[in-house]
């Protein structure tokens, strides 16, 4: 909910704030929220990197996100 006076949006989901702020403290980059139609995605970057096997192709967008920067 919007408080229009004063600009501002009231936490309904406080795992949603928790994320973020698990994820300043362990120096790692800000979660992504995307809008997927009426649904939302996250996007959650881990400390490092873990092995993942696929039987698809995976597209170079997909690769590029589930690459993790250590600079």
């Amino acid at each position: 909910m919007i408080d229009e006076r004063r600009s501002i949006s009231k936490i309904r989901n406080h795992v949603i704030v928790c994320m973020f702020k698990e994820a300043e403290a362990l120096g790692l980059p800000q979660p992504e929220i995307i809008e997927v139609g009426m649904r939302v995605m996250f996007i959650i970057y881990l400390a490092e990197p873990i092995e993942i096997e696929t039987t698809v192709p995976i597209t170079a967008e997909v690769e590029s996100r589930l690459k993790y920067s250590f600079s």
